[in-house]
């Protein structure tokens, strides 16, 4: 990068650092603390002090509400503005020397995908690293394709060959939500630019990197919560709760209650979205719930989720979170709940078919060993070591097969809760010896 871009990079960030000392002083005038001024904007208290330190660039909704809410007459905005022309002069001098790059790492990670419109794809892909002055229909429409096709990929694809080129092509979107567009181009591009996000950040998750997660899953909200769409927003907010629940850590360790509250936040938000999306949040929340030990909520949301996601009301047709990208392991996994749930129960029979009903239907490697974890959960929980060994053991060599590092958490998770009492016996002493070998890579 040439000396000229860097002293361009440097005003960039110091201009961030000048505008968040500003809201700074307008929110302590007002008598606000970070957290007020969060809930009455619509945001959360961490991109608050994330922006107010300059660590953190947000939308120009998010000035217009704290100019109205503390009376700064415009000046937060329009130091926005001032910002965003800053960063888009930053951004022209830099295309020179990205562009060629931006375009391979976006084409390679086209070569991994399914058969599409290569016309679009390709022409959205040549235009990818340069900054547009004005995003046209034609240009939504390609990236529409390619996030489409990258979509496909998060059932079967290997993250660690996509994910450093899916972490830039979801930058390059949010830099080209800078450029000039219609209000129906900006609605559809944040839309695609939601679930990249996500998707970045559940693979970041399934790599058991927590750090990426965070930045790419806080973006999707912070970008969905600028949009007023609550069934985006919705969406956004279920997959943030992965990051911080205890149900793929095999119940130790994560936030659950945080993980709980976006859950509910989520499902509020989603009272007039389609059943899918109401059903998939409902299984997770269902299975929070259900590795915390609270049944009663368990079933319920069993029983919420079940109707609906057999209903047939049209859904998402398209995009990360459709029925056909996002849908193709739910009914399994709120089977694999529902098998919890009847085990500690004591209704070890239904629970064992229903269990095997899910081993044997699993659309991915991932949900078996999801399942498998949930298994060696209950038959701890009602006190069979030998039979949550060998279910623990099964889930942590198929998680090392497939690269799935969260898999091989939920195993030591779940072995973190076994009683103390069992540490002598052969069973445990043999899982130990075999989850201390083996890593994921």
């Amino acid at each position: 990068m040439g000396a000229g871009t860097v002293v361009d990079a440097e005003a960039v960030a110091e201009a961030r650092r000048t505008l968040g000392r500003l809201l700074a002083s307008h929110r302590r005038a007002a008598g606000y603390n970070q957290y007020q001024l969060a809930s009455r904007i619509g945001y959360r208290r961490s991109t608050v002090a994330n922006v107010e330190t300059g660590r953190q660039q947000t939308v120009r909704v998010f000035w217009e509400r704290c100019d109205q809410l503390l009376d700064a007459d415009g000046a937060l905005a329009r130091g926005h503005d001032g910002l965003e022309a800053l960063a888009r002069e930053q951004h022209r001098a830099r295309a020179i020397e990205e562009a060629p790059t931006k375009r391979r790492d976006v084409t390679k990670l086209l070569a991994l995908l399914p058969a599409a419109d290569a016309g679009l794809m390709f022409s959205a892909v040549e235009r990818l690293g340069l900054q547009t002055e004005r995003v046209d229909q034609k240009l939504v429409a390609g990236h529409a394709e390619v996030a489409e096709n990258l979509a496909g990929l998060y059932r079967g694809g290997d993250p660690r060959t996509a994910l450093p080129m899916a972490v830039n092509y979801a930058e390059s979107l949010l830099e080209l939500l800078d450029a000039s567009m219609g209000d129906r181009e900006r609605s559809e591009l944040a839309a695609i630019a939601v679930g990249v996000h996500c998707q970045v950040g559940l693979w970041a998750c399934h790599m058991h990197k927590p750090a990426v997660a965070y930045r790419h899953l806080a973006t999707a909200c912070d970008l969905a919560a600028s949009t007023r769409d609550p069934a985006l927003h919705a969406r956004a907010l279920g997959a943030f709760s992965y990051l911080f629940s205890s149900a793929p850590r095999g119940g130790t360790g994560g936030q659950p209650r945080r993980a709980l509250a976006l859950l509910d936040a989520a499902l509020t938000r989603a009272e007039r979205s389609d059943d899918f999306t109401k059903g998939w949040l409902a299984t997770w929340r269902a299975d929070q719930h259900a590795t915390l030990g609270n049944l009663r909520a368990a079933a319920a949301d069993i029983e919420l989720a079940g109707y609906k996601l057999t209903a047939t009301e049209p859904a998402l047709h398209s995009g990360f979170f459709s029925r056909r990208n996002y849908g193709y392991g739910m009914t399994e996994h709120l089977r694999s709940v529902r098998g919890v749930v009847l085990a500690l129960h004591k209704q070890a029979d239904e629970a064992d078919h229903t269990f095997n009903q899910v081993l044997m239907a699993a659309a991915n490697m991932r949900r078996r060993i999801a399942t498998y974890g949930h298994i060696g959960m209950v038959q701890a929980a009602t006190h069979h070591p030998e039979a949550a060994c060998d279910a623990l053991r099964r889930a942590a060599t198929l998680a090392v097969r497939e690269r799935y590092a969260m898999g091989l958490a939920r195993a030591v998770g779940v072995r973190h809760r076994f009683p103390t009492r069992w540490a002598g016996q052969p069973c445990v002493r043999d899982l130990d010896d075999q989850l201390a070998a083996l890593a994921v890579t």
